[in-house]
């Protein structure tokens, strides 16, 4: 009987749409987000170290081709997934690009 129970509610589980989970990007003055996973790390490694002079190599050229943005404080993003090490992807709704961001670094 109990197996039965536990079947039903991972079947429910499973087909029930699941509800969007909403980040707030930018804790800063603005938050940065790019399109691939390595180019977020690569930037937020940057800052962390605080090799600024790199940054600012790097940065530029990757928001010109629009790789990466910077989203506002207070931007209310979908969460689409995440991974171990506390990036999200995210996507503004109504928009169909998703980007990577960490929401514990802001500029």
């Amino acid at each position: 009987m109990k197996s039965i129970l536990l079947i039903a509610l991972i079947s429910v589980a499973l087909t029930s749409p699941v509800a969007a989970q909403t980040v707030e990007v930018a804790k800063g003055q603005k938050s940065i987000a790019c399109q691939k996973e390595e180019t977020v790390e690569l930037l937020t490694y940057l800052l962390e170290t605080n090799d600024l002079s790199s940054y600012y190599t790097a940065a530029p050229q990757e928001f010109r081709s629009g790789e990466c943005v910077a989203f506002p404080k207070g931007q209310q993003m979908d969460v689409l997934e995440s991974d171990s090490r506390g990036l999200v992807k995210v996507r503004i709704k109504g928009d169909p690009h998703e980007y990577w961001t960490d929401p514990s670094i802001s500029k």
